[in-house]
């Protein structure tokens, strides 16, 4: 399970299961407007296709998803959260 402060642990301990996939939803969304945008501004195809393959693997982890695993969908979000945080000051 993923270190969540106290307010973050109470928060998605209570989330109903279909709040979470939302958050999860969003995630990968975001992820893939990120990616996207560094697809247009890419100056070669094997950039490009590197943050194709970065946005379809977020995409895949999300449908891989257990509809009963909350610990998994917690840490899906969270890790997503992060990397949009990385991707964003990145640029």
């Amino acid at each position: 399970m993923v270190e969540l402060n106290p307010e973050e642990g109470h928060y998605y301990a209570n989330a109903s299961m279909a709040m979470l996939f939302d958050l999860a939803d969003d995630i990968a969304e975001l992820i893939g407007g990120e990616c996207v945008a560094r697809v247009d501004a890419a100056a070669t195809e094997e950039e490009r296709e590197q943050w194709m393959q970065h946005m379809f693997i977020f995409n895949k982890e999300k449908r891989a998803l257990g509809v009963d695993d909350r610990d998994a969908v917690i840490a899906y979000i969270i890790r997503g959260r992060s990397e949009c945080d990385r991707l964003r000051n990145e640029w």
